[in-house]
């Protein structure tokens, strides 16, 4: 069985995802994201998260990135 490491896997994206939801925080988020903004400059493309995660997912196992579902 190859050995695999998830750290230059992931990267910082750990650490960026518990700064962002605010993981640990005695108090939780702080932050208020909105997109208003955004959408009132024109950024108004939609991404469904869950196709775009399967994406990401799949190309992961065509890499052998990960191990193929299940």
């Amino acid at each position: 069985m190859q050995q695999f490491r998830i750290q230059p896997f992931v990267g910082q994206g750990d650490k960026h995802a518990d700064f962002a939801f605010a993981y640990g925080a005695p108090a939780g988020a702080i932050a208020f994201v909105s997109t208003i903004q955004l959408r009132k400059a024109g950024f108004d493309a939609a991404v469904d998260t869950r196709e775009a995660f399967c994406n990401a997912q799949q190309y992961f196992i065509d890499r052998k990135l990960l191990p193929p579902a299940s």
